[in-house]
C-alpha cells in the first residue's frame, strides 16, 4: 500500500489522504493517532475507507476523507488490513493537523514505527548496531511546518546487555550534522565512556523551537575483539570409554551470546560433524570412540559481532588389552589351575567373563591338537575322553591385541562305570583265588592217604629194650610174631 501525500503534510480541519494498493481493501479500516505527547491516543477511527476504485487486476486506487474540525495534532494516519491468522498488517502516515502541537518527527521513533503491543512483541527481535570503535548513524527526521533546524540531540545511554537498563540511564550530549531532512549522529564510546558489551541509546532531538522529537531507541553491541576460547579434555583416553569435551569461552561482557562449529578429523585426515547423540550441549560433546589413534578435536566460536576464535586439541585413543579368563559355575579359574568334572553330568566351561572394553572372539585349544573358534562356552561334547586335558583360551579383540590362559581340566568316570569297571577286574581275581584254594586243598588230601611206616625199635643196652627197626613193612613184624 502506498500513499500519495509526502511524509509530515499538513492538514487543517480535515484529513484527505490518498493511494495505490495491489490487494483488495474492503476489509481495510483506519485510524488517526495523536503522537504530539509522549502517549499516543487514537482521536478518531472507522471500519472502511472512504473509495476503493479497482483500476486493473489486483490494482486498486483508495481515498480516505475525514473531517476534523478543531483538531490540532502531530498525528499518523493508520490504516489495517486483518490477516488469515488474526493479526492486522498497518501502513502509518505522519500528518500535522491544525496549527498547534506540532513537533518535529524522527522516521524510526517509537511512537511512529511501533504500538505499545508490537513494541512488547518486537523486543525479543531487536537488531543490534555493531560497533567496534567511533560511528556515524543517519536517522531521517521530519520536521513541522514553522521549523527546519535542529540545535542539538541527545543520547540516554546505559547497558542493557538482555534489553533492559541495569542502572539508570545518562543522559549525554552527542555531535551530529543536518542534511536536509537527515541527521547525522556520531557514536564514540570513549566520549560516551561505554565498555565492551550491549547498551541501549535512546536519541531525541530539539528544534529551533525547542520542540523535542520522541524517542528513537537503538541497541548497540560495542565489541573490538573475538573472544577466548579454551577447550578442554582429556589428552589420552581407552577405546569405547567416554570423553566429555568442553569448550570455555569469555567475551569480556555480559550478554554475550556466541555459536559454535564443531569438527572432529581421525587418524585418516577424515572430518566430520558430530553426530546429535554426541552433542550434550552447544558447548559440549560426549565422544566415544571403537578404534584407536590419534583425533582432533576442532571448535569454532563466533561471537554476537562477528568475531571468531578456532581453537583444536588432539586426543589419543589407546587400545585396551582384552583378558582372558575361565570359568566353571561361577568361579574364576586362575592360571594353571586343575579341575575335576565327572563324566556323564552337564558342565559348562564358560569364556564369557573375558574382560575387555568391546566384543572379542574366543579360541579355546584342547590338549594343542583341538581348537574351537567363536565359542565362548565348551561343553562335554569338546572332550572325547575321561582323563586330564590341557585347556587354553586365546581371546581377540578388533585391533589384534590377544591375551590367554591355561587351565587343567581332569574328566572322571561316573560312579556306575567304576563300579562296572571294578566288577570287571575283580571278578577274575575272585576265581584265580578260588581256583588256587582248591588246588592247595587237592595237593594237601593227597599226602594224608599214603600208609603208614613201621619203624624199627633197638633195646639200647642199659634197658635191654630191642632196638627201632625203621622202614620195615609192619605185615612182616606181625607174620613173625604168629611164627
Amino acid at each position: 500500500l502506498e500513499f500519495d501525500q509526502t511524509s509530515g503534510t499538513h492538514m487543517v480541519d480535515a484529513i484527505n489522504l490518498s493511494g495505490y494498493a495491489n490487494f483488495p481493501l474492503r476489509n481495510a479500516s483506519w485510524s488517526i493517532v495523536n503522537i504530539s505527547s509522549p502517549t499516543p491516543t487514537t482521536v478518531l477511527s472507522g471500519p472502511y475507507l472512504t473509495i476503493v476504485q479497482p483500476i486493473a487486476d489486483d490494482e486498486y486506487e483508495w481515498e480516505l476523507f475525514v473531517e476534523v474540525p478543531g483538531l490540532d495534532c502531530t498525528c499518523y494516519v493508520e490504516i489495517g488490513l486483518p490477516q488469515e491468522d488474526g493479526s492486522a498488517h498497518q501502513w502509518r502516515h505522519l500528518v500535522y493537523v491544525g496549527e498547534n502541537h506540532h513537533r518535529p518527527v524522527f522516521g524510526k521513533e517509537r511512537a511512529f514505527t511501533l504500538s505499545t503491543v508490537e513494541q512488547s512483541m518486537d523486543e525479543g527481535e531487536t537488531q543490534l548496531v555493531h560497533m567496534d570503535g567511533p560511528l556515524e548513524l543517519t536517522y531521517n527526521v521530519v520536521f513541522p511546518p514553522t521549523s527546519s533546524t535542529l540545535t542539538q540531540v541527545h543520547a540516554e545511554v546505559c547497558e542493557a546487555p538482555n534489553g533492559v537498563c541495569r542502572e539508570a540511564p545518562r543522559l549525554l550530549s552527542v555531535p551530529f550534522v543536518l542534511v536536509g531532512n537527515e541527521v547525522i549522529v556520531s557514536v564514540d564510546p570513549t566520549n560516551l565512556s561505554m565498555n565492551q558489551g550491549v547498551w541501549l541509546i535512546e536519541f531525541t532531538a530539539t528544534d529551533g523551537l525547542l520542540r523535542t522529537t520522541g524517542s528513537l531507541p537503538e541497541t548497540f553491541l560495542y565489541d573490538h575483539q573475538p573472544p577466548m576460547v579454551e577447550l578442554l579434555l582429556s589428552a589420552t583416553v581407552m577405546e569405547r570409554e567416554p570423553v566429555n569435551v568442553y569448550v570455555s569461552v569469555e567475551d569480556g561482557y555480559l550478554g554475550q551470546s556466541t555459536s559454535f562449529t564443531w569438527t572432529i578429523i581421525d587418524q585418516n585426515g577424515m572430518r566430520r560433524a558430530p553426530l546429535d547423540s554426541e552433542q550434550s550441549t552447544v558447548n559440549q560433546l560426549v565422544l566415544n570412540f571403537s578404534e584407536q589413534g590419534s583425533y582432533t578435536i576442532e571448535v569454532s566460536v563466533r561471537d554476537r559481532a562477528g568475531y571468531m576464535t578456532q581453537e583444536s586439541s588432539n586426543l589419543t585413543v589407546l587400545n585396551q588389552r582384552p583378558t582372558a579368563m575361565i570359568s566353571v559355575d561361577g568361579l574364576v579359574l586362575a592360571d594353571d589351575v586343575r579341575l575335576s568334572l565327572i563324566d556323564g553330568e552337564d558342565w559348562f566351561i564358560l569364556g564369557n567373563k573375558s574382560t575387555d572394553n568391546e566384543p572379542v572372539d574366543y579360541l579355546w585349544v584342547i590338549n594343542d591338537d583341538r581348537s574351537w573358534r567363536g565359542l565362548p562356552t565348551l561343553t562335554p561334547e569338546q572332550f572325547d575322553r575321561t582323563g586330564v586335558h590341557k585347556v587354553e583360551l586365546i581371546v581377540f579383540d578388533d585391533d589384534g591385541a590377544t591375551h590367554s590362559t591355561t587351565i587343567e581340566i581332569e574328566i572322571l568316570s561316573s560312579s556306575s562305570e567304576e563300579t562296572s569297571s571294578m566288577l570287571a577286574w575283580l571278578f577274575p581275581v575272585i576265581l584265580l583265588f578260588i581256583a588256587l584254594l582248591v588246588v592247595g586243598l587237592r595237593s594237601k588230601s593227597s599226602n594224608n592217604l599214603e600208609l603208614p611206616k613201621w619203624k624199627t625199635l633197638e633195646y639200647s643196652e642199659d634197658v635191654g629194650e630191642s632196638t627201632e627197626y625203621t622202614n620195615e613193612d609192619a605185615t612182616i613184624e606181625e607174620d613173625e610174631a604168629r611164627g
